[in-house]
């Protein structure tokens, strides 16, 4: 069981890692059009898109995208802390 909690723990550090370079890379001016925009975009895009439609951009923050981060952010901790109570049964 531990096993399961840390390969998705390391899954969703990735997700969040992927929506803060989405979240970064219009502040820094990134080009969307090379290979590692694009795998961003198409990673994070199921998550976004639907968000998108209720949240529309202000200006250069992309709330839709902040809002996705904050999702998986919350399912990440609720993971870890589910890991944490298991994790302190064992012992």
């Amino acid at each position: 069981m531990a096993a399961l909690l840390f390969i998705l723990d390391a899954l969703l550090t990735l997700v969040v890692v992927a929506f803060l370079l989405r979240l970064l890379m219009p502040v820094v001016r990134a080009d969307f059009r090379n290979p590692i925009g694009q795998a961003v975009l198409q990673f994070t895009n199921p998550l976004v898109m639907p968000l998108r439609k209720l949240l529309p951009p202000a200006g250069r923050l992309d709330i839709a995208s902040v809002v996705a981060l904050f999702a998986v952010q919350l399912a990440k901790s609720a993971v870890r802390k589910t890991g944490s109570k298991r994790m302190r049964y064992l012992w």
